[in-house]
């Protein structure tokens, strides 16, 4: 997965240096016909992407976990009131 990670920012940090090539020349940006395929999602639907909850498989809760951590993890899960947010420790 980190393999993954760092392939992807090399090519992020790639197109960065291609677009200010292109701007600093004051040459026109390029254009696309890519759209979007689908509806970007809400920030309800997000929270209830990071809701873990007790009877879920040990697969989803691992895939939620992957799915929503950037820079920090976002699961949690509730018990009551009480909102216990994954860490790192």
């Amino acid at each position: 997965m980190y393999s993954i990670t760092q392939h992807c920012y090399h090519l992020i940090e790639e197109s960065f240096y291609e677009i200010m090539d292109i701007i600093l020349k004051r040459e026109p940006l390029p254009l696309t016909d890519a759209h979007w395929t689908r509806k970007p999602f809400t920030r309800k639907q997000l929270n209830e992407l990071c809701h873990i909850r007790p009877e879920m498989s040990e697969e989803e809760i691992r895939r939620r976990i992957k799915a929503t951590t950037y820079k920090t993890h976002w699961a949690f899960t509730k018990i009551g009131n009480q909102v216990f947010k994954l860490t790192n420790e």
